[in-house]
């Protein structure tokens, strides 16, 4: 199967000369209170690019990507499958499960498992 990224209209990468849109977010954008829509990790390097400390400049997809990118492959039913036949309390079942699946799992868990 080939995916396709088809994202809503209100969820845009930007351009060069443009801030980025509401799924794509720069470090320099990010802060500890945005966890919820970019994990722990975004929100983090966001938080040590505003200290002034030296991170590569880079970008974080939201939530909002993700949920968009699963509606138009509709991976949905797949994901669901997956863990259907997946112990979460098994670490060795983890192992082969699709990445995808295991980013769905982790946020049905809720963020601060990510974290």
């Amino acid at each position: 199967m080939t995916a396709t990224v088809s994202l809503r209209s209100d969820i845009h990468a930007g351009t060069a000369d443009s801030s980025p849109g509401p799924a794509l977010k720069t470090f320099a954008q990010l802060r500890r209170t945005d966890v919820a829509t970019v994990g722990g990790k975004g929100a983090n390097l966001g938080e040590l690019t505003a200290a002034g400390l030296p991170v590569p400049p880079g970008f974080v997809l939201g939530i909002d990507a993700y949920e968009a990118f699963c509606q138009s492959n509709e991976l949905g039913p797949r994901i669901t499958a997956e863990l259907a036949r997946t112990n979460p309390d098994d670490p060795t079942a983890l192992v082969g499960l699709p990445l995808i699946a295991l980013c769905r799992m982790l946020l049905a868990e809720g963020v601060s498992a990510l974290t």
